[in-house]
């Protein structure tokens, strides 16, 4: 079972270790699909997402959580902790997006072996990789490698604490990897959702020029933004605190975000839905919810889907 926990700027556990919005209503209405390499003959009007369904190959029995997935679709990399008691990275790939996935491997150089690594964030290109490492203070940390199939570095430190915020986590980079989308304690103990941007990949990432995005007195994590930074989906309280996946929206890069309003894909009840992952055409989610979890703390794998109408 998930619940919020502010404890560490991301949602925490009980047990165990390219699309654009003109409007998001409450019943998931019309989305215009615009994807940050689209022509626009590729722009198409998408409907709601359907019903999610458990991604079996890549559910273990322990918990499996905090899908990124890479911009054509075959390469997810995971948190799990199907190795042991803390969570590592895993990576999984299949030959296309319409075959199963492989069953996901330790991203072994970068298991610390004495902390929890988590919360992965693919950049586009594949040569980045951000995650979190640590328990109960995380750091956002960055790694490396010169090719999208390469092993990867040592992890450096990606955002250090400012005057504004601390235990920056759960970083989501933009398509064209000039900005970050990530949540943290701010001066106050909330969590909120920040982006930072860079005028070009040859600068690093300056942590006292990130703004507040999505800001409110309750906790807004885990962000996700679409490939043209229209749609940004974040992870908010539900009723009776149960996390829940919402989504807000801005017509134009000019201007802020709307309030996030809840996305119509969850199980209700007793469930969480978090750590979303929009794929890079806009069509396809993937989350982790714990609503059909064999055991407490055995969290899946979802996805879910919408097409054009």
């Amino acid at each position: 079972m998930l619940v919020l926990l502010v404890g560490c700027g991301r949602l925490g556990f009980e047990a165990g270790p390219d699309a654009g919005a003109a409007d998001v209503g409450g019943d998931g209405g019309a989305q215009v699909a615009t994807p940050a390499d689209a022509s626009p003959d590729d722009v198409c009007t998408l409907g709601p997402f359907g019903p999610a369904v458990a991604v079996a190959e890549l559910n273990s029995t322990g918990y499996d959580a905090e899908p990124s997935v890479s911009a054509d679709g075959l390469t997810m990399y995971l948190s799990s902790s199907r190795g042991g008691i803390y969570l590592d990275l895993y990576v999984a790939t299949r030959p296309e997006q319409d075959a199963p996935w492989t069953t996901p491997l330790r991203v072994a150089e970068l298991a610390d072996g004495a902390e929890p690594e988590f919360g992965p964030g693919l950049a586009a290109d594949g040569r980045t990789l951000y995650y979190d490492s640590g328990y109960l203070s995380s750091t956002a940390l960055a790694a490396t490698r010169p090719t999208a199939s390469g092993p990867w570095s040592a992890p450096s430190v990606v955002l250090g604490d400012t005057a504004t915020f601390a235990a920056a986590s759960d970083v989501d980079p933009s398509g064209d990897g000039l900005a970050l989308y990530f949540d943290a304690f701010t001066i106050g103990d909330t969590v909120d959702v920040y982006r930072v941007a860079r005028a070009s990949r040859a600068v690093p990432f300056v942590a006292s020029d990130a703004v507040p995005v999505v800001a409110t007195a309750q906790y807004e994590g885990q962000p996700s933004v679409s490939g043209d930074e229209l749609e940004l989906y974040v992870v908010r309280a539900g009723p009776g605190g149960y996390a829940e996946i919402h989504v807000a929206t801005r017509a134009s890069v000019d201007v802020p975000f709307g309030p996030p309003v809840p996305l119509p894909i969850s199980a209700g009840g007793e469930a969480s839905e978090y750590g979303p992952e929009l794929a890079s055409d806009g069509r396809t989610l993937w989350f982790t919810s714990d609503r059909d979890a064999p055991d407490e703390g055995a969290d899946e794998i979802y996805v879910t889907t919408r097409a054009c109408l």
